[in-house]
């Protein structure tokens, strides 16, 4: 039987929260790029269209076996080398944003308290409720910036994108919402989880 730690459930219900604020910040970037792709400054990044056509030829050939095999080999071992990072890249991933988290409720924590002494139990409360807030914000940020209207024309009505900005919210809320549910109900430490 596979026994699983105590800060599990929460970590994995925090890892799904930042992938989902992740695909909201993507989602923010992908609809307001066309205006920054638009501009001269993207000139410098973006290569010019090519206007030659680009013609391809058929091949007949019989692929040899040994093309077939190494093809399946190249296969299977992308296939193992995904799910391990499908395995270890949550963990990671989790680990890094609990750390920059962290470290912002650290560096906020004097402004907070307006330079005061404060308990360590007291230091950590105030942490912990820091860091609640950046994950809100992270979660809320990317929709109230689609309030701003879309700078350019696309064909995607206003009302949808923000419509899906909210969802993602919402999921995003929701899966932080879990974590800290969770680790309640688990009695972990606020420390233990992402």
């Amino acid at each position: 039987m596979v026994k699983i730690k105590s800060s599990t459930i929460p970590n994995v219900f925090g890892v799904f929260g930042y992938f989902s604020v992740v695909i909201q910040w993507v989602w923010s970037v992908v609809l307001y790029a066309p205006y920054f792709t638009n501009s001269q400054a993207a000139d410098l990044f973006i290569p010019e269209k090519s206007s030659q056509p680009i013609t391809t030829v058929a091949s007949t050939e019989p692929t040899p076996t040994i093309v077939i095999v190494s093809v399946i080999t190249i296969s299977a071992v992308m296939m193992l080398l995904v799910t391990l990072a499908l395995v270890r890249l949550p963990k990671q991933f989790g680990k890094a944003m609990q750390k920059t988290t962290q470290s912002v409720a650290e560096s906020v924590l004097p402004v907070v308290t307006r330079h005061k002494k404060i308990s360590k139990k007291k230091k950590l409360l105030i942490s912990e409720k820091i860091i609640r807030f950046i994950k809100l914000l992270l979660a809320i940020l990317p929709t109230v910036i689609f309030l701003a209207p879309l700078p350019i024309e696309t064909s995607l009505r206003f009302e949808t994108a923000i419509f899906i900005a909210a969802v993602l919210a919402i999921i995003s809320i929701i899966w932080f919402s879990l974590q800290y549910i969770s680790a309640k109900l688990l009695r972990i430490d606020s420390k233990n989880i992402y």
